[in-house]
């Protein structure tokens, strides 16, 4: 299980004071490895990944717009259209690649 800081040091028998000195931290480390190696700490963040992963395929179904402008090239507001899509393009490139950097960070 997932020991939080209090109950760490509560178990290591010290107290809370919110400064944790060399020798605390030097009796503190094999529990801390422990719990890191063990993988016991890590959070699940499904909610985060679901609603990225939904923005990322509305972005990416928006490419399809270019579709739809074949038939309207020859229209005034074209120009107006093909800078949004664009923008649209720089954004979700740019989105996705956040993507891809965050579980990184």
């Amino acid at each position: 299980q997932c020991l939080t800081v209090s109950e760490l040091l509560k178990s290591f028998h010290f107290e809370d004071k919110g400064v944790l000195y060399y020798d605390e931290f030097r009796y503190l480390c094999p529990a801390l490895l422990y719990q890191i190696e063990n993988k016991s700490c890590l959070r699940a963040d499904f909610d985060l990944w679901g609603y990225s992963t939904v923005a990322v395929i509305i972005i990416s179904l928006g490419g399809l717009l270019g579709v739809a402008v074949i038939p309207i090239m020859q229209k005034v507001f074209y120009n107006h259209l093909l800078q949004f899509l664009v923008a649209l393009a720089v954004g979700a490139l740019a989105g996705d690649s956040l993507l891809h950097l965050l579980p990184h960070v």
